[in-house]
Parts: structure tokens; C-alpha cells; sequence
């Protein structure tokens, strides 16, 4: 429901959007959950990637206990991570 509110959100300003776009990572075909069809920043397209995380699963419990924030600061670290490949040749944003 996230990603179709952004998706929703770009079209209304009128920003053609490819939603999961294929083909651009070579190295692991990982596919962000959307991509806007005309340069967002720098020149660059932006990508988005929307995660929802629960931080009462079992496998953030050492995390959930230390820092709450903790929880959301790994995740994000991870699809930045995940994404690093694109970061040349796109804006992305983690949310």
C-alpha cells in the first residue's frame, strides 16, 4: 500500500513511473519497487525501494532491546547496501 501511495503521488504531479523496472543491476538483477521515468536529481532517475518492518520479530530482538531505532537504521543500511551498484546512475530513496 506504500509504494502504491508514492505511485500514486508521482503520477498526480505528472511523473511517468515504471513500477519494479527490470534490467538495472547486472550483477544480482535485484529490482527496486519503482523508478521515475525522467531525471529526478543531478540528472539522475530516481529509484525507491519501500520496506515495512516489524520490530517485534523474533530476528530484531538483540536489536529492539539496545536501540529501537536500531531496527529501522539496519534495514535501511541494508538496502542501501543492496542498491549501492545503482548509486552512480540513480537518486534512490530508502523508505
Amino acid at each position: 500500500m506504500m509504494n502504491d501511495v508514492i505511485i500514486r503521488s508521482l503520477k498526480s504531479a505528472k511523473i511517468p513511473v515504471r513500477i519494479e523496472p527490470v534490467g538495472l543491476s547486472l550483477l544480482d538483477n535485484s529490482r527496486p519497487d519503482g523508478m521515475s521515468l525522467i531525471p529526478w536529481s543531478y540528472g539522475k532517475q530516481l529509484i525507491w525501494d519501500v520496506t515495512c518492518i516489524n520490530r517485534l520479530a523474533p530476528s530484531y530482538d538483540t536489536l529492539a532491546c539496545n536501540v529501537g531505532s536500531s531496527v529501522a537504521e539496519s534495514s535501511e543500511m541494508k538496502k542501501i547496501a543492496k542498491y549501492s551498484a545503482l548509486a552512480n546512475t540513480h537518486h534512490l530513496e530508502v523508505i
